[in-house]
Formats: C-alpha cells, structure tokens, sequence
C-alpha cells in the first residue's frame, strides 16, 4: 500500500507543472469556430430568432368559472363573534381563527385551541360545547366573517 501511495505521489510531482501553469491568455488566442447544426424540423426554436413555431396556432382556451360562494362552515381565518351562554357572565367574544398565531390579547386564537376546534366546521347560528379546563361551556355562534380569498 505503501508504494502504490509514494508512487502516486511522484507521479502528480512529474506533472505539477501542468496543473501549475498560468491559464493563458483567451484574448491573445485564436478563436476557434464551433459547427452547429440546425434543430430537426418541428423542435423548439431559439429565442433569439425572429421566427416563432407558434405563429398560425390558435391559442387554447380554458374554461373560467365563477368563484363559489364561500362556504357557511367555520374556517381558518374566519372572524367569530361568540356569546357563552354558561357561567355566571354570558360573555361575547370575537376571535379569529389562525393556523400561525394565538394572540388572545389581539382577538387572535390557534387552531389547536378548545374554542377553536369547536368553532371549525360549524355555522353561524349553531351552539358549541368548548372544553373550559375540566367544565364544558355552552356558546351560540353570534356572527362569522369569512376570510375573503
């Protein structure tokens, strides 16, 4: 193993003058031409012709529906009014719903929170049952705004 090594290494040592030369100078060389052949007949073209293979074709069409009309179901960034109608205050509160954020000081609430799984899914109009701690509270759906898209 030895020898092979030592005998690698003499051999790059006999060529280091050819991986040390300077690159010469490409402005002082000859050019070299290049043939290049045209493209077979029904191929892209290049870009920088004036000729395009699209011309005389017609341009597909594609069919354009009107968006639907957005679903009456709860989803992620819908705006929620809520009133509890348990507990000693039936308080209101309005959240919105995120996938990214849970900011309840900014009326934000994640995904993942009890209120939220509640809201997803339901409609405007509809009792919730949301998981408080141990208690389940009783809620109305007051008012939804929907995510506009």
């Amino acid at each position: 193993m030895r020898e092979a090594v030592t005998a690698r290494l003499a051999e790059l040592s006999s060529d280091r003058e050819r991986y040390t030369a300077p690159a010469p100078d490409h402005d002082t060389e000859e050019a070299v031409p290049i043939a290049v052949s045209p493209p077979p007949t029904g191929q892209l073209r290049d870009s920088r012709t004036s000729e395009s293979p699209f011309v005389g074709r017609e341009t597909p069409t594609f069919p354009v529906t009107a968006p639907a009309d957005p679903t009456p179901f709860i989803e992620i960034g819908d705006q929620v009014r809520v009133r509890y109608l348990t507990g000693q205050s039936q308080n209101v509160i309005q959240v919105t719903i995120s996938d990214r954020q849970n900011d309840l000081e900014k009326g934000i609430i994640g995904a993942h929170e009890p209120l939220a799984t509640a809201l997803l899914g339901a409609e405007e109009g509809e009792e919730i049952e949301v998981l408080a701690g141990s208690y389940v509270r009783k809620a109305k759906i007051e008012n939804v705004v929907k995510v506009t898209k």
